[in-house]
């Protein structure tokens, strides 16, 4: 079975807890079938933690539009890629069994799901309009509207937390969403383990 995944930033090495969930999720999924982890932004230099063993391939969602050089002028868009919006042409020849993905890179899942007939399943990390009322974004209702049409559309969700769990469960049935929590091995990340700065915006 191929299974992808699709997440703005490349997970390895393990810099957040995104990260850190994301391959948790996937190296046991990777002992026995193909997976891969898609990622639109492509940083450099990048510290953290390096698992002892990987089970999965993580690979750069290549576009060769010209629209991307327009977007890259943008930090935000340069993670979102919106070039994918107008160009699908790179997202053709991805053959997935199953799709995951978040509510960011849903756009692109979706299309790959389609395209391959495949189940589409999205992570519920945060419930990202609230993060970004939370943050001072103005436009939050907008991405609302877009978050909770990401609910109907998915086959399946999965939440890493019950107040999530009960959010989404207003707007659908419950018997599409799985709560599976995040677990930390306390044994690498504690507070006598080394810690990393990554900027004053991490």
């Amino acid at each position: 079975m191929k299974i992808i995944s699709i997440g703005i930033y490349k997970p390895i090495p393990i810099t957040s807890g995104v990260d850190s969930y994301i391959t948790s999720l996937l190296n046991p999924l990777g002992k026995n079938h193909d997976v891969i982890h898609y990622y639109f932004f492509e940083s450099e230099n990048e510290k953290g933690h390096y698992p002892n063993e990987i089970n999965f391939k993580s690979k750069y969602l290549e576009s060769n539009s010209s629209l991307k050089n327009i977007f890259e002028k943008s930090k935000l868009l340069q993670r979102l890629r919106p070039e994918f919006i107008l160009n699908k042409k790179p997202l053709k020849n991805i053959k997935a069994d199953i799709i995951i993905c978040d509510a960011f890179t849903f756009y692109v899942a979706k299309y790959i799901s389609k395209k391959n007939k495949s189940p589409l399943i999205l992570i519920k990390h945060n419930i990202e309009w609230k993060y970004l009322k939370d943050s001072g974004f103005h436009s939050y209702p907008f991405f609302k509207i877009y978050e909770n049409n990401t609910l109907k559309k998915a086959d399946a969700i999965i939440t890493i937390s019950m107040n999530d769990y009960d959010y989404i469960s207003k707007y659908i049935n419950s018997n599409r969403i799985y709560y599976i929590p995040s677990t930390v091995n306390t044994s690498i990340f504690n507070q006598d383990c080394p810690s990393y700065t990554f900027g004053n915006d991490k």
